[in-house]
């Protein structure tokens, strides 16, 4: 079982510094009547909360996308009627931007700077074999 305190902590530096970014992006796909991007947002975020581990994920924010359009299919294939303007748009749909956002770079070089100053203060020979 994942821990609570955990996956919250993977939530909020990992996907919500992009929050803005998402939600600009998903509101500009054509969506089908009765559905909207909050909704679509809220799905994604119960189920990154209903996975075993996030260990697997490299990039968070083009992982919600792909989540994101996993969401916006199935509510497609289940309406009763689509616009031909939201079956259109379902292949531009593609998602590429896996770059670390400035905060994420950040905050991994406070990690490297903490990972090096722990370092410096091990002893020998735990410091060289490390």
């Amino acid at each position: 079982m994942v821990d609570e305190d955990e996956r919250a902590i993977w939530l909020a530096r990992h996907i919500l510094p992009h929050d803005t970014s998402i939600s600009r992006i998903i509101r500009s796909w054509r969506l089908p009547d009765g559905l909207d991007a909050e909704d679509i947002i809220q799905e994604c975020y119960a189920k990154l909360a209903a996975l075993r581990s996030v260990a697997h994920i490299m990039a968070p924010k083009v992982y919600f996308l792909q989540i994101a359009r996993s969401v916006l299919l199935m509510h497609v294939r289940r309406a009763r009627l689509v616009s031909i303007d939201v079956i259109a748009n379902l292949d531009d749909l593609s998602i590429s931007d896996d770059a670390p956002s400035p905060e994420l770079r950040a905050a991994d070089r406070e990690q490297l700077r903490l990972l090096a100053s722990a370092v410096v203060r091990m002893g020998e020979p735990h410091r060289t074999i490390f």
